[in-house]
């Protein structure tokens, strides 16, 4: 019996590893999408950017390619009206924020009342916000 119980501890410390170690985040469908919008200022709600069309497809398409996604254990909350939002049909929010060389990744999801935060790379990201900002 006792070695039972010690194995099943092993495989439990396993599990939690392996899941800590790589995350996996949720993909977007096009179709899904309500709204998908970036706030051109920290300080005016009011002054954002929509994406539609090929702007919109190539988000969802960047969203979808991200790589190196780790869970961030240091989350503290929700962001406020930073970065890009991808507000899906079923609620939930998507809050990509520019962290240097990488991006911080929030899932709001008000229908479990959480939000889970990601870290996670992509280099082509940088590019495609410039030249939506350069078009303003």
């Amino acid at each position: 019996m006792k070695r039972l119980v010690l194995n099943l501890v092993a495989v439990i410390v396993i599990v939690i590893a392996c899941t800590s170690c790589s995350a996996k985040m949720i993909t977007i469908d096009e179709t899904n999408v309500e709204r998908a919008y970036m706030n051109l200022t920290i300080k005016d709600e009011s002054k954002i950017k929509e994406f539609k069309g090929s702007e919109l497809t190539d988000l969802v398409n960047w969203f979808n390619d991200v790589t190196d996604i780790r869970s961030n254990p240091t989350f503290k909350g929700a962001a406020t009206i930073v970065g890009v939002k991808i507000e899906l049909k079923d609620q939930r929010v998507i809050s990509i924020l520019d962290s240097g060389d990488q991006f911080e990744i929030q899932i709001t999801d008000p229908n479990k009342g959480k939000t889970v935060s990601y870290w996670a790379k992509e280099p082509h990201i940088d590019a495609m916000l410039a030249t939506i900002d350069n078009e303003q």
